[in-house]
């Protein structure tokens, strides 16, 4: 038996508590540590001495990594193919800084933490998987297993569930995940009812879901540049009848003179035609070549 702040603490049995910040430990027999913190009380593992000072001099955002080790938020965050936003977004939600009752209540910004459709109190879990609406949304989502099972009160763990969750595919959207799609739009619906007094149903909320996720789907393989062919690899030859035409052009700033010229030969390089000519009061080198591509003075 110890005693520290006044506090009979027993050293035989080492045990968690959360309490919000507040952090103490004490030496225990055998190398154990007592981390005293408030939620309901657990037993704590056998940590050594430099474990022990490490967890508790890291930052909040490293305290929670140390209590979900199998979470890689590198894996399961960084490297996910969906909108940057929607990272940012799952990042905050795992962070405890998304602005929701429960965290606005804490810092004092708000009079009521409770959830505006059935007034439980918004917490992660209720906002995005226990409120009546949010459940109506993963029941009718286009997924091949019936997520609700799979929901879990921690939003790590059911983003390590969510691997497993497969996209039906009429919906489009196969190659990306609509896990972040679907809570992003349940986020969405809450702050237009709250702040622009818009309600939506749950089905326009996933479509709405759905549609994002193919329109940035879609966007991305839009951005696909086309290569240039390497230097020596052979051109696809073209058929004999063919006539190719070369302009070009010459343009002088000081009295904005230009000079034109352009040729036509065939696949054996003959010359069939050419052509040159002068233009004055060009407006700029841009209007020249456009001029000689023309092919007339």
């Amino acid at each position: 038996m110890k005693q520290t702040n006044g506090q009979n603490i027993k050293s035989e049995q080492p045990y968690l508590s959360w309490q919000r910040r507040s952090f103490t430990f004490v030496q225990a027999s055998q190398e154990q540590r007592t981390l005293t913190s408030g939620c309901p009380k657990k037993k704590a593992d056998t940590l050594p001495n430099q474990a022990i000072v490490r967890y508790f001099s890291r930052s909040p955002s490293k305290r929670r990594s140390i209590m979900h080790p199998k979470f890689n938020r590198c894996k399961e965050i960084w490297s996910l193919k969906i909108a940057p936003k929607l990272q940012v977004f799952l990042w905050k939600i795992l962070q405890g800084s998304l602005p929701i009752g429960e965290n606005l209540i804490k810092r004092g910004m708000t009079t009521s933490s409770n959830c505006f459709r059935c007034g439980e109190l918004e917490t992660i879990p209720h906002l995005f998987f226990e409120c009546q609406f949010a459940k109506r949304v993963w029941e009718i989502a286009p997924f091949s297993i019936d997520v609700t099972t799979d929901l879990d009160p921690s939003f790590h763990s059911t983003i390590i569930k969510t691997r497993s969750w497969r996209t039906l595919p009429p919906t489009g959207v196969t190659s990306t995940p609509l896990f972040p799609w679907i809570c992003w739009a349940i986020w969405k619906a809450r702050n237009q009812a709250i702040f622009e007094d818009r309600a939506f149903a749950p089905q326009d909320t996933l479509i709405k879901a759905i549609t994002e996720a193919k329109e940035w789907k879609l966007a991305q393989t839009s951005l696909v540049v086309d290569t240039i062919t390497p230097s020596g690899k052979p051109i696809k030859p073209q058929p004999p009848e063919t006539i190719t035409c070369h302009t070009d052009a010459a343009w002088r700033i000081a009295d904005k003179f230009a000079g034109l010229g352009w040729t036509f030969g065939d696949q054996e390089s003959t010359v069939l035609l050419q052509g040159s000519s002068s233009q004055p009061n060009v407006a700029s080198p841009l209007v020249a070549e456009a001029l000689a591509a023309s092919c007339r003075s």
